[in-house]
């Protein structure tokens, strides 16, 4: 839809160009005038319609910025978080190394303890102690079976028992240290595989947010690339519309001075129509009244072709930019906008002096549309248009020649 209504509006420009040439009187015509003015109107309303779309898509933009940054310091954190965990296994690893070498360590103090047990309990049987005992020390399976043996012979002395409990106890820390550590790592694990799934979707967010980035960029830039072919074709419409006003008014005053012409002439021949009553009267005065008529009526024939002549004089000459303070930035007589069409020869005229809509060619400056006033421009007085502040002081106040064309 937008590539139809660009290409139609520039067969538009180029028709209405070509009829310039081939019709010059047609071109002229206040219906060719609406024409481009209805169609400079759509140009304007499309453009303004992608611009704002334009703003959209940078607001939209600049919402998804936000969000990928977030989401990168959201990472960002993950990964903290996760390399912290993982430090922590490596940690729980190393306390599990230790304590295989404690556990190995307690085992051999076990072991020896067993012995030292085993040692006293032969002594006592040969200074006497019942055999029996004896069969029910060494046929147990196990330190617990051996303990349980033990103290249902009621044979150990206090000391043996505290040997017995401490290996007890020795036998129990160990048991729940590796179980600590068991459950410990058993968290860690669990933490880890939740933040590497937490991470992988906040990758997976990031792509998609980076994807939409990539669309409402191009997005972006083909709106930019519309809004910039629009105001092309506004400007070219403007132009087109500029012409056609000043091939209109020229026409306008042909009218004028051909109807002033007409007039002229009908007085003339009434003129010579009273001649003959006024010779039987006075002949010599007769002559000299057609003399006069005559004269005067070659001086009328000849007024109107004068001034089809171009019109050149002085004027005093200031510069202005469209980026003053409480300027709108749009010429007075057509609206033309300035700070869209920077490139414009725009010059501020006094209209008593040079009519609004005049092609004027002005020394320094080039050929130019009256199309601009201003309350300081009287007389003799022209402000021509510079788009750069700098060059509009450079240009300061200057004496130049102008032609009206």
């Amino acid at each position: 839809m937008k590539k139809s209504l660009r290409l139609l509006s520039i067969v538009v420009i180029l028709t209405f160009i070509v009829s310039i040439f081939q019709n010059p009187v047609y071109a002229n015509s206040k219906e060719d005038l609406k024409e481009v003015k209805d169609e400079r109107s759509k140009i304007q309303e499309e453009l303004s319609d992608s611009q704002q779309k334009v703003m959209d898509a940078v607001e939209e933009l600049n919402v998804l910025y936000n969000e990928i940054d977030s989401l990168q310091v959201e990472l960002a954190e993950k990964e903290a978080l996760i390399d912290d965990t993982e430090q922590k296994m490596n940690d729980t690893m190393n306390d599990i190394s230790d304590l295989e070498v404690e556990i190995k360590e307690l085992e051999k103090k076990i072991e020896e303890r067993f012995d030292i047990l085993k040692d006293r309990l032969v002594s006592v049987q040969q200074t006497g102690g019942d055999i029996t005992y004896l069969e029910v020390i060494f046929g147990s399976q196990s330190f617990h079976d051996f303990v349980n043996r033990v103290s249902a012979v009621n044979k150990i002395t206090d000391s043996d028992a505290a040997l017995i409990e401490q290996q007890e106890l020795d036998m129990k820390q160990l048991e729940e240290n590796k179980q600590q550590i068991v459950v410990k790592l058993n968290d860690l694990n669990e933490l880890k595989d939740e933040q590497d799934q937490m991470k992988v979707e906040v990758e997976e967010k990031l792509v998609v947010q980076k994807d939409q980035q990539s669309e409402l960029e191009d997005k972006k830039n083909s709106l930019q690339a519309m809004v910039e072919e629009l105001e092309m074709s506004d400007s070219e419409l403007a132009y087109l519309e500029n012409n056609i006003q000043t091939d209109i008014q020229k026409e306008e005053e042909a009218r004028a001075k051909a109807i002033a012409a007409k007039e002229a002439e009908k007085k003339a021949q009434a003129a010579k129509k009273e001649a003959p009553k006024r010779e039987v009267l006075n002949t010599s005065t007769s002559k000299k009244e057609d003399k006069s008529n005559s004269s005067n009526d070659k001086a009328k024939e000849e007024k109107p072709t004068s001034n089809n002549d171009e019109k050149t004089f002085t004027v005093t000459s200031t510069a202005y930019t469209a980026d003053c303070k409480g300027c709108s930035g749009k010429t007075s007589y057509n609206g033309i906008d300035l700070k869209k069409n920077p490139n414009m020869k725009v010059i501020a005229v006094d209209p008593e002096v040079i009519p609004l809509g005049s092609i004027v060619e002005v020394e320094g400056y080039g050929v130019a549309i009256a199309a601009d006033t201003g309350s300081a421009i009287k007389g003799k007085k022209i402000d021509v248009f510079i788009s750069d502040k700098n060059a509009a002081r450079s240009w300061g106040v200057k004496t130049v020649k102008v032609t009206i064309r």
